[in-house]
């Protein structure tokens, strides 16, 4: 069985790990991130998911979608000037 959870509004790590533990999905998407280039992937997310993220380099904003390593995923590149990723 395959489970989303989309997770909005300024994430907080320790929630969407809580959540992620709770719902066990299989992927993550998450907007208002908030996160800047200088955050590695290895600070925020867990190793058993693949990490696709887009930074916002002004104030808030933000994407990313991670995937279950069990899945296979790469990322469709799209333009930059878009706030969207493609996996």
């Amino acid at each position: 069985m395959c489970c989303r959870l989309i997770v909005g509004v300024l994430i907080i790590k320790h929630r969407t790990l809580e959540l992620i533990e709770t719902y066990s999905p299989d992927v993550v998407i998450g907007t208002e991130s908030w996160l800047k280039e200088d955050i590695t992937n290895v600070e925020i997310f867990r190793a058993d998911f693949t990490t696709f993220r887009r930074d916002k380099f002004a104030r808030g904003g933000g994407i990313f979608i991670f995937v279950k390593n069990i899945i296979a995923s790469t990322e469709l590149r799209v333009e930059d000037d878009f706030g969207m990723i493609a996996v």
